[in-house]
């Protein structure tokens, strides 16, 4: 077959890979700045832009849920490149774009050539992996050194090298310090880590002796952030987090995210990994000359060598996915999609390799195509919609039309310093939060009669609505005993409200 030679003459070359990487760099450049930061994004500006690094680690320590790599990191970035909303969020295309290299060299070790170019192809092409590489937060970030971790994780067990030692030491304390959920990577590599010296016989490179002083190099590597992490863990299980218990439908909701929020390609994606978890393992064959050299220099047989190829991955999704499934159902929900991006590439392998190992060649070939292509139908949508929250058009349309000494009034209140004040330019308008000082979501009678207090003296207010988490309807109804409505803007995720004083009378 003439287009089957075709691809395996193309994924021979070396540079495929180089032009799977160019091409995931144009998708993640392509629109970059084209909508406005939101709310999470402008709080990662307004940290990382302080002066002096004391004084955003300060305030990281003070406010941010998050560990400091990635303020630190933006704080530099940001110095060299300034806060453009393009620039801000180049940091992020660059480590979206390093990760599909990543992916290419650890699906490889593990699976073979073809399988990782495959996977590194839908990558570079995931709508899902290009929201967050087009993010100014740190999800790309945190991804770029899980995959690094994991890199070196895989070479460790190759081989005993003091170079893989350092370098696995150095990507995992700085992925540690990247997101809250970082410590469940080591958790993965060490669960794989215990099966490997239980399951497999024989001598290893990666003894005990050499692993266990690794890991505790790890953790107190860590140890300058977990008591804060400690502390906040409290003040979630008191305060919680804008999330739902998740159902038991929503861990294969997992495989809809990854597949671009379809339900149909998420189906096909979730039936390719089991496929080649539980089939391709025993039918498919196996060409990786370099895959999992840990077994290989053991005699182990090539099925062997797949079934632990294929569990590694298996444990680095299901401990990323399960645990905090688990943690929701017992405490405060913590479980959410878009923190699943560090198991993203490992779900990504597992498709192209369930794809590669469809026994027959004209049904394998119509699975990749469809694959490919589904990514593209979910992707290509995403550069001409609205998905980010318009804080540009919402700045720029008030202070076109607001007048001199007008009341900007937010709610929520944090939306003001965190993400409006990145696009205000004008000093003669006033503003207040809506309940700075209280529970920000504690809407009642009496939490209601402070805005006759902030409102007072004031003949036009404008009430700027963005995560009021559908508690606005009574303050509407309070501001419409003193003004009535002028106008309003709906915008994105944000709502704009005019309001005009009535007259005296009308306002008894």
């Amino acid at each position: 077959m003439i287009f089957g030679r075709i691809i395996q003459s193309i994924s021979k070359s070396r540079w495929a890979i180089l032009a799977i990487v160019l091409l995931g760099l144009c998708f993640r450049l392509y629109g970059l700045a084209s909508e406005s930061l939101w709310l999470d994004e402008g709080l990662s500006v307004q940290t990382a832009r302080h002066h002096d690094i004391a004084t955003v680690l300060d305030h990281v320590y003070e406010m941010s849920a998050n560990p400091p790599g990635h303020y630190i990191a933006l704080h530099y970035w940001i110095r060299l490149f300034g806060t453009s909303e393009f620039s801000v969020r180049l940091l992020s295309a660059i480590c979206s774009t390093i990760c599909i290299g990543l992916t290419y060299l650890i699906g490889r070790r593990l699976l073979g050539h073809r399988s990782a170019l495959l996977a590194a192809l839908l990558v570079s092409l995931s709508k899902y992996e290009l929201y967050f590489a087009q993010e100014a937060r740190t999800y790309a970030l945190w991804s770029m050194f899980t995959l690094l971790s994991m890199y070196f994780f895989l070479r460790l067990l190759e081989k005993r090298s003091l170079w893989f030692y350092l370098a696995y030491l150095l990507s995992s304390a700085v992925m540690l310090y990247c997101h809250p959920y970082a410590p469940l990577i080591i958790v993965a590599q060490n669960v794989f880590v215990l099966l490997w010296w239980i399951l497999v016989p024989g001598p290893k490179f990666l003894l005990p002796i050499h692993w266990i002083p690794l890991q505790l190099l790890v953790v107190a590597s860590y140890s300058f952030w977990m008591r804060q992490i400690l502390h906040r863990i409290n003040q979630i299980q008191q305060t919680g987090l804008v999330l739902l218990t998740p159902s038991i439908w929503d861990l294969p909701g997992v495989a809809k995210a990854f597949a671009g929020d379809s339900t149909v390609f998420g189906l096909l994606f979730l039936l390719l990994a089991i496929f080649a978890l539980f089939w391709a393992r025993q039918k498919g064959s196996y060409e990786s000359a370099v895959s999992l050299r840990f077994l290989g220099r053991l005699g182990e047989p090539l099925n062997v060598q797949r079934t632990f190829a294929l569990m590694f991955l298996a444990v680095w999704i299901l401990v990323l996915i399960l645990i905090p499934w688990f943690v929701s159902q017992v405490s405060t929900p913590i479980f959410s999609s878009r923190y699943m991006i560090a198991c993203s590439i490992a779900f990504f392998l597992l498709v192209s390799h369930g794809i590669l190992m469809i026994p027959w060649p004209k049904l394998r070939v119509t699975i990749a195509a469809v694959s490919i292509a589904s990514c593209l139908i979910t992707t290509l949508p995403t550069y001409w919609q609205v998905n980010k929250e318009q804080w540009r058009q919402v700045a720029t349309y008030i202070e076109t039309n607001a007048q001199s000494g007008d009341l900007l009034l937010f709610y929520a209140y944090y939306c003001r310093p965190n993400i409006y004040a990145y696009y205000s330019t004008r000093t003669d308008l006033n503003m207040a939060g809506f309940l700075e000082q209280a529970n920000h979501h504690d809407v009642n009678d009496q939490s209601l009669q402070q805005l006759q207090e902030i409102t007072a003296g004031y003949e036009r207010v404008w009430l700027i609505l963005s995560h009021a988490r559908n508690t606005e309807g009574p303050i509407l109804e309070t501001l419409l005993n003193w003004f009535t409505v002028v106008d309003h803007q709906p915008y994105y995720d944000v709502e704009i409200y005019e309001f005009k004083r009535l007259p005296p009378k009308a306002s008894q």
